[in-house]
């Protein structure tokens, strides 16, 4: 159950919802000051919080094409998902908190927009991955997908090719 709902059930009788979101909001902000809650980014750590697997889904339908709707961003992934347009809203609220989208109105209806490119995204997950799996060293990933035959001779031949780039 959520902060939220559970301070709801306890408000007193004639209490708005407004006047229950204000008083959440309030704790929420003394916490978050007091380093009790985590938010998207620290002022320390410049990365932004992790996409999750849904949200990268809707991440990629805005790369492939942006501005949005919520309506047309759930054209693009509802279907293969299994999707409502509810979901697909809280998908980018999600992304707006962490700071992955951006949002424009339009008219009645908002529009967005990735902030987060995608190649910078990769870029970060891809870190992330040899960091995590591989102590930071790019070529024991290398090693390993050869040995488990993940590499077909087109592979092997094109990163042979970017590691000529590289030491010229």
């Amino acid at each position: 159950m959520t902060r939220l709902y559970q301070q709801h059930r306890q408000a007193p009788i004639g209490s708005s919802a407004l006047n229950v979101y204000k008083r959440s909001r309030q704790v929420y902000e003394r916490r978050r000051k007091a380093g009790e809650v985590f938010v998207a980014k620290s002022e320390e750590d410049e990365r932004p919080e992790r996409i999750s697997d849904a949200e990268h889904a809707v991440m990629e339908a805005l790369w492939a094409r942006s501005p949005l709707t919520a309506a047309e961003v759930c054209e693009a992934v509802c279907a293969e998902r299994d999707w409502s347009l509810p979901t697909v809203k809280t998908l980018l609220s999600r992304l707006v908190t962490k700071q992955a989208v951006m949002t424009r109105p339009d008219g009645r209806r908002f529009l967005y927009s990735p902030l987060l490119a995608r190649d910078d995204y990769v870029g970060g997950e891809s870190r992330r991955l040899v960091d995590r799996l591989f102590g930071g060293r790019a070529a024991p990933l290398f090693a390993h997908l050869a040995q488990e035959e993940a590499l077909t001779d087109a592979d092997i031949a094109e990163i042979e090719a970017l590691l000529r780039e590289l030491k010229q």
